[in-house]
């Protein structure tokens, strides 16, 4: 397994609430993409081109991820089993 990883420099787009059908909360769902402004020309020269969504359906996550704020990912390797 490779001990190689990438961080990507994300700018949260958009964060929205997931209904169920009897119209309780059940998930969020967010967007980001590479940030693009002139703060961060070294990351958005290193990642010109990145976006992420996800769908969180655990409770004590709700609220972590916030639009508007950037957010460091990581992307690296994980055994098959890995918690």
């Amino acid at each position: 397994m490779s001990n190689r990883k990438i961080v990507c420099k994300l700018h949260c787009q958009s964060v929205k609430a997931s209904m169920n059908e009897s119209g309780a909360y059940a998930a969020e769902e967010f967007e980001m993409y590479a940030v693009s402004d002139p703060a961060n020309k070294e990351w958005s020269d290193a990642t010109p081109s990145a976006q992420f969504r996800a769908t969180i359906s655990n409770k004590a996550a709700w609220g972590v991820v916030l639009p508007g704020k950037k957010y460091l990912v990581t992307i690296e390797e994980c055994a098959e089993d890995a918690r």
